[in-house]
């Protein structure tokens, strides 16, 4: 089946948020000093500058869970950021304890309108989320503080516990649905309801419908990966009309529809409860009709 470039670009402002922050996270680390407690930290330029900026203090040996290590510090203080505590430790006092772990997957959450609010300094915005605060060729624009930003999406992760935790970042986008670049979550505050950041609408049943460009096969695919083709990324091929899809969400962006919906299965617990739904492919979303 083939898609026109407005469509693929469309899918790319999907994806994008997903693809592009796959190595937030470096790996599993412990405290690791001469034997006193390890300072966590508010602030990675506040490190070593009073008790005011200490958000915890743990004994020698104890879990920080995922760790990033994120360069310097203005201070030129090497620093990693502890995503079990969402502070910053010294990376001197940090320890390795496993294999590089499986990057945290970021689950995209709320949109809102968010006003800077700093200690007094602008805000960056950067180019990635694995480089925020690395130096100024990593940013993308600045913001006064105070002012007010339109169209920003926050973002989860599991902590180590399983929770759903701030991801300490957001995505800035256009007008366009475009992302800019990444900031500092402490840093903005929402000043509108947050937005639903999927509207999803889903049937016990779904049915291709229509026909796929392409008058010699008629052929319409659900894609393991939205934005790509070819024959390894084909979940699976209907022919022309009819096919059942099973269970289909719709998704909007920024209040528009996406060219594409989500072919979905159904999670359950024990009791046979519906706890979420994990994605199977995606499907051209003009070829998807409800049919329940």
């Amino acid at each position: 089946m083939k898609h026109t470039n407005k469509a693929l670009a469309l899918l790319l402002v999907l994806v994008l948020m997903l693809t592009s922050v796959a190595s937030v996270f470096a790996y599993a680390g412990k405290a690791s000093t001469s034997g006193g407690k390890l300072n966590i930290w508010s602030d990675a330029e506040k490190i070593g500058k009073g008790k005011d900026y200490i958000k915890a203090s743990v004994k020698n040996g104890a879990d920080l869970g995922e760790v990033t290590d994120m360069g310097k510090n203005k201070a030129g203080v090497k620093y990693s950021y502890s995503a079990k505590y969402d502070g910053y430790v010294r990376t001197g006092y940090v320890a390795k304890v496993g294999p590089k772990a499986a990057a945290a997957v970021p689950v995209p959450g709320a949109f809102s309108d968010v006003k800077v609010s700093t200690t007094g300094g602008k805000l960056n915005i950067w180019t990635s989320p694995d480089k925020i605060g690395k130096g100024k060729d990593n940013i993308v624009s600045s913001v006064k503080n105070g002012a007010e930003i339109a169209n920003v999406q926050f973002f989860t992760v599991k902590d180590a516990k399983g929770k759903d935790v701030d991801a300490g970042y957001a995505a800035v986008l256009d007008n366009k649905g475009k992302v800019i670049g990444y900031v500092r979550t402490k840093y903005v505050k929402a000043v509108t309801p947050a937005k639903p950041a999927v509207v999803v609408k889903s049937a016990p049943k779904a049915a291709v419908v229509g026909f796929a460009s392409d008058p010699k096969t008629s052929e319409i695919n659900v894609w393991k990966e939205a934005g790509k083709t070819g024959k390894d990324n084909v979940v699976k091929t209907f022919v022309g009309n009819g096919g059942d899809l099973g269970l289909v969400r719709l998704v909007k962006v920024d209040g528009k529809a996406a060219e594409f919906a989500e072919v979905v299965v159904a999670v359950k617990d024990k009791a046979g409860n519906v706890t979420g739904y994990d994605i199977v492919g995606y499907i051209a979303a003009k070829y998807v009709k409800f049919v329940d």
